[in-house]
């Protein structure tokens, strides 16, 4: 309900959306997916960090600014988390294939290029909570260069390789 009531926060002005709130729905997703995986048997911290997030929402609501948030996770939890994550990455990286696959064919449809953006900021977002500075900074120069293909409108062999290189990598 928290997200829910965000979530329409956000639509009455989408410009309030700052990194530190995007990672905060986003955990808080992971969480409430992580909870309801559990069927009921998650661990009381878990709770403990969803009670925290939702407190959170509701202060970025009242127009407060807040720090990122460190969660205390135990390494069971942690190790849960990160393999749900890359379930979520991979999926995304399927999609992102997918589209980059038809674009690269017919670059004509470069609507295949926006089809891509919220994968990729799903995957900046896993992998920022994940603490994956240096594969966050790959997908953050994956998006430049597609910004840059789809305002040329044209494509090149070495920069598909170079793009698919670097997707891969993660």
């Amino acid at each position: 309900d928290a997200e829910a009531r965000c979530a329409q926060w956000l639509r009455q002005d989408p410009k309030r959306l700052s990194e530190s709130l995007s990672l905060d729905l986003a955990t808080a997703m992971l969480l409430l997916d992580s909870r309801l995986d559990a069927h009921g048997q998650a661990a009381p911290s878990i709770d403990n960090q969803i009670r925290t997030l939702i407190d959170r929402l509701k202060a970025y609501q009242r127009g407060e600014q807040l720090p990122a948030l460190n969660l205390q996770q135990s390494e069971s939890q942690t190790l849960e988390l990160n393999r749900h994550l890359a379930k979520e990455i991979l999926t995304s990286l399927g999609s992102i294939e997918q589209s980059l696959d038809n674009f690269f064919r017919s670059p004509s449809h470069s609507d295949e290029l926006t089809k891509v953006k919220a994968p990729l900021k799903q995957i900046e977002g896993a992998l920022s909570v994940m603490n994956e500075d240096d594969a966050v900074e790959l997908i953050q120069d994956v998006e430049r260069q597609l910004a840059q293909l789809a305002a040329q409108g044209k494509t090149a062999p070495a920069e598909f390789e170079n793009i698919a290189h670097k997707l891969s990598a993660l």
